[in-house]
């Protein structure tokens, strides 16, 4: 083997003449693999759908984390959300001092996730008596965020 390809060749070798998978071996990224995968049962279409939704919320959440806004977005956002009737008056406020000094120090940079994590927090005491419509709330909400 020439030695300007060194190592990578090697490893490109070993690649193709080594076989990587075996039948009933599960391979995957345990983060994106359903259930039944990790289970180490047989993967179906609904594993791939599964898996398919799995990503695209990776990724989701990537763009909520890495999208900076500003105070007045962050209003504009929220009046769109009571607008809406996403939002009722009553947390209005809540929501609002929620973004501005939130509860937890992970959610302190002023990004779409933040405002989101401030809205999921204003809505507990709702989301355990109505978790279905909380979680429709939710992804309203979320909706606004990214659109």
């Amino acid at each position: 083997m020439p030695r300007h390809l060194g190592r990578h060749t090697q490893v490109a070798h070993v690649f193709a003449t080594t076989r990587l998978t075996r039948t009933g071996g599960v391979v995957g990224t345990a983060e994106y693999m359903s259930p039944e995968q990790a289970r180490g049962k047989r993967a179906t279409k609904h594993s791939d759908l599964y898996s398919l939704g799995a990503v695209i919320e990776a990724r989701r959440i990537e763009q909520l984390q890495s999208a900076r806004i500003t105070d007045a977005a962050a209003e504009s956002a929220i009046l769109k959300a009571w607008g809406k009737r996403i939002i009722g008056t009553r947390l209005l406020r809540p929501l609002l001092d929620e973004w501005r000094e939130p509860a937890f120090e992970d959610f302190t940079d002023c990004t779409a996730w933040s405002l989101l994590a401030a809205f999921t927090h204003i809505a507990k005491p709702r989301q355990r008596r109505y978790p279905l419509k909380a979680a429709l709330e939710v992804m309203k909400f979320q909706s606004l965020l990214t659109s």
